[in-house]
């Protein structure tokens, strides 16, 4: 359900009120997504930083990583690192999910 009201508030331009619901249902991919749209990549890492839930830290790093490294290199620290044994990232605890990670 909460893609399908996702999907119909952002087909209808009611972006504001979209952003709204994700924080309300802790939906952090989105959120992450509307600040890179908007090209606030430090507001983006702030929020993956803030995340305390390991799986999605990684999903959304996974998909956001490029991303970050070209538009905003002076805050790639901030982003969890490459782990260069299994190609993958780094496995994080819960306790380690909002930390910052050099790469």
């Amino acid at each position: 359900m909460k893609t399908t009201v996702s999907q119909l508030l952002q087909s209808q331009g009611q972006l504001e009120t979209l952003i709204e619901f994700a924080k309300e249902k802790k939906n952090i991919d989105t959120i992450v997504k509307h600040h890179i749209n908007k090209e606030e990549y430090k507001e983006a890492l702030e929020k993956i930083k803030e995340c305390k839930e390991p799986e999605v830290v990684k999903q959304i790093v996974n998909s956001n990583c490029h991303i970050f490294m070209k538009k905003s290199p002076g805050e790639r620290d901030t982003v969890p690192k490459k782990n260069k044994r299994n190609r993958g990232y780094a496995e994080f605890s819960e306790a380690e999910a909002g930390k910052e990670y050099a790469i």
